[in-house]
């Protein structure tokens, strides 16, 4: 390249998205759908890993269903929760999960032990209608720090030990089996 083609090169002004400080990038990416969020690691090394932080996240068949899918939805639901959480830095404040259209409901319980460990606040999950049998909770009883639960499509039967969630504002259940005991 001549002198003067890189001269011009070296004033070209500063990358504007590279330049904006951490908060505005913040509430930028807790206003994109999880996915785009996700898709922003492209923009530059900056933004590479910065939705990895955010406090909501949202999952559902957009992140999964594409017009040539070629693999299970179920398999791909699970490569996104494991990428998701391998990833994902600090807490999670509201999580929401909407799978019910797979045909089977993949194993999550790992993901709620994660959540609760990340010290989750409002947890919506919305999960496959399964005929024959509902997906049971066992994890969920480690959510000690849950404010706001929507549960749709499952089976809850607590730990002999589980006192309740003691800061449960709101609680949302449909298509829930519950055990006698908890009631």
């Amino acid at each position: 390249m001549p002198l003067k083609g890189r001269r011009h090169c070296r004033s070209l002004p500063p990358d504007i998205l590279s330049n904006l400080p951490d908060n505005i990038i913040d509430v930028i990416l807790m206003r994109l759908p999880c996915k785009d969020a996700m898709r922003t690691s492209i923009l530059s090394k900056k933004w590479r890993y910065h939705w990895c932080r955010l406090t909501e996240l949202t999952l559902d068949q957009s992140h999964w269903s594409t017009k040539e899918d070629l693999l299970d939805p179920t398999f791909k639901f699970s490569k996104i929760v494991y990428q998701l959480l391998t990833l994902h830095e600090g807490p999670i404040n509201k999580f929401t999960i909407n799978i019910v259209e797979l045909r089977s409901c993949p194993e999550i319980d790992f993901l709620i032990y994660f959540l609760s460990r990340n010290d989750i606040q409002h947890l919506v999950l919305h999960l496959p209608r399964n005929e024959d049998e509902a997906y049971k909770l066992s994890s969920l009883f480690t959510c000690s720090q849950l404010r706001h639960l929507t549960l749709d499509n499952c089976l809850i039967h607590p730990p002999s030990r589980f006192q309740g969630f003691d800061r449960l504002i709101t609680l949302e259940l449909c298509n829930v089996t519950i055990s006698s005991e908890l009631l």
